[in-house]
């Protein structure tokens, strides 16, 4: 098979690299852009929650089509709930392809190892002559910070580019180049308990505000196609309205706190105030004014958790 026979191939499979794109840097504050879409999950995870639950009971493993809707539905809350067998929370799997997101968050976010998988964009397998640079709210708001980010950023494109155009180095050297703050992208696949425990730590404000981001974003896609699974994706100090970005004794401290306590809940502990910077790490009103989407306070979190209505999409699924 010649090359340009292989380059077709490659195309119809969707295998080609990005080779020629135009060269152009856009900047984004804070967390502007930043995109997730759920592309794929389980058919019915209620069904499948509820089945891993129960068979350890009678002698007839699926029992779902004769057990009544008050009963799948207090099954599946009790595995939620943790006070069910938790192996049903491995059952749902759900895949999401994440766009315009910093590389930095992407280090963040794959830190989670179990129950998930990633495919992240390559840095040496396409040129990136087009890529952007995220830009956090306290430099954009400083004219000469933000000025400055800019002309060393976009410095940077043209280094990159001039390593691309010599055609020594290529794509895998000059990658070398561009700062952390460059636009990326990944897709991502887990079940729901890896999804859940990834969550409870990264909607905490305490996280960088793109991680932050990205951990409601997620929540707003299971949200819109499963609200009962959405509204247990919360940061796990919601649930006990305590904070536990600090703690009551002093050695834990000296593994964190770079910034100061959100105010999201209650802080308690001799050294509630310490912090390496008197700032909060992210903010809320922030957020949800660059994504255009709403994120419930604490009360309201643990108002729903508290609230027993279903909403139609799930009734349906219950019903199936």
């Amino acid at each position: 098979m010649d090359n340009q026979k292989l380059d077709e191939l490659r195309k119809l499979m969707g295998t080609m690299p990005e080779s020629n794109p135009p060269f152009k840097t856009d900047f984004f504050k804070g967390v502007h852009g930043i995109s997730v879409k759920m592309i794929d999950h389980s058919k019915n995870p209620y069904k499948a929650m509820y089945v891993l639950a129960t068979s350890c009971w009678g002698k007839k493993i699926d029992k779902w089509d004769e057990t009544p809707l008050e009963g799948k539905i207090m099954v599946v809350k009790s595995v939620l709930q943790k006070i069910a067998l938790p192996l049903a929370y491995e059952a749902p799997q759900f895949t999401f392809a994440v766009d315009n997101i910093p590389r930095w968050a992407f280090d963040q976010i794959a830190r989670a190892r179990l129950g998930i998988v990633y495919s992240s964009q390559g840095t040496r397998d396409n040129n990136h002559q087009d890529c952007g640079f995220f830009i956090h709210d306290d430099i954009w708001e400083d004219e000469e910070l933000k000025r400055e980010f800019i002309s060393a950023a976009e410095k940077c494109k043209e280094v990159y580019k001039k390593i691309v155009d010599k055609g020594k180095g290529n794509w895998q050297s000059a990658r070398s180049i561009l700062p952390i703050s460059n636009t990326h992208a990944f897709s991502f696949s887990c079940n729901f308990a890896a999804l859940q425990s990834m969550i409870t730590k990264r909607a905490k404000f305490c996280e960088a505000d793109a991680t932050v981001a990205f951990a409601w974003l997620v929540r707003e896609e299971v949200m819109k196609v499963f609200p009962l699974l959405g509204k247990y994706l919360f940061p796990s100090c919601d649930a006990r309205g305590k904070c536990e970005y600090t703690k009551s004794y002093y050695l834990s401290n000296c593994f964190g706190c770079l910034f100061k306590p959100c105010g999201r809940n209650k802080v308690d502990g001799e050294w509630a105030d310490y912090a390496t910077f008197n700032a909060v790490c992210s903010n809320r009103e922030k957020i949800m004014n660059e994504l255009a989407i709403n994120i419930p306070t604490a009360e309201e979190i643990r108002a729903l958790l508290e609230s027993e209505a279903l909403a139609e999409s799930d009734l349906k699924l219950f019903n199936e």
